[in-house]
């Protein structure tokens, strides 16, 4: 691997958590993991004298508030090349490689989501494909970059929401994902919520009460 010293914002998301996985497996490959509470801790020029400090080439952002690359934007712009971004979509993933010094997409890649519907109004994916896909975008973008003679310094992740992944004790997916579109929780939703109930939750959290609620698809 070109990269020893790598950087993970948001090491503690399920993203994060499986690229350290991933990356601390390398015996080449030194880890720094940086943590929603770090991001909140350190400032700007405080994060970056910590990525200097432990020698880190590489960022990999997978904290997604903000807008994505919001927070590596405000980096010095000596630090970042190139930068590539992930959207785990609905209907496909896509990955692309951003020049930053011009905000020109120097390349696409896009592979398809299969979407299962078991019954009428089901509508479920195997987030493992997810996965799979994001490795391979990654392996095209890397080739394509070393192709041009690019330095890809930072990474950003977003994804669609909510949908409902259920993990095994192990990290490990043990059913389809049941996705924001899943229309199969009228029942449940009238189980949790009244009219009264309704109006509270309505003004609380300015969010109306529909399928897209992940508490009726864990009934």
């Amino acid at each position: 691997m070109k990269y020893k010293n790598i950087a993970i914002l948001g090491s503690d998301s399920l993203l994060g958590l499986a690229i350290c996985k991933e990356l601390e497996s390398k015996n080449d490959v030194s880890v720094q993991p940086i943590t929603h509470e770090d991001l909140c801790i350190f400032s700007t020029e405080g994060l970056i004298q910590k990525l200097k400090k432990h020698r880190v080439e590489l960022v990999l952002n997978t904290h997604h508030r903000g807008g994505g690359l919001g927070l590596l934007q405000t980096f010095p712009a000596d630090l970042f090349m190139e930068n590539i971004g992930i959207d785990i979509g609905t209907t496909s993933t896509i990955g692309i490689l951003l020049d930053t010094k011009t905000n020109k997409i120097l390349k696409k890649v896009s592979l398809k989501v299969d979407l299962f519907s078991p019954k009428i109004g089901w509508a479920e994916e195997n987030p493992n494909q997810w996965w799979s896909n994001t490795k391979k975008i990654l392996i095209k973008l890397i080739q394509y970059s070393k192709l041009k003679k690019k330095k890809i310094i930072a990474l950003g992740v977003t994804g669609m929401l909510p949908a409902l992944v259920i993990l095994d004790k192990n990290g490990k997916v043990i059913r389809n994902s049941i996705q924001q579109s899943d229309g199969r929780t009228g029942k449940q939703i009238g189980q949790l919520f009244n009219y009264k109930i309704q109006k509270w939750f309505v003004k609380k959290t300015k969010c109306g009460v529909n399928q897209q609620l992940i508490a009726p698809k864990l009934l």
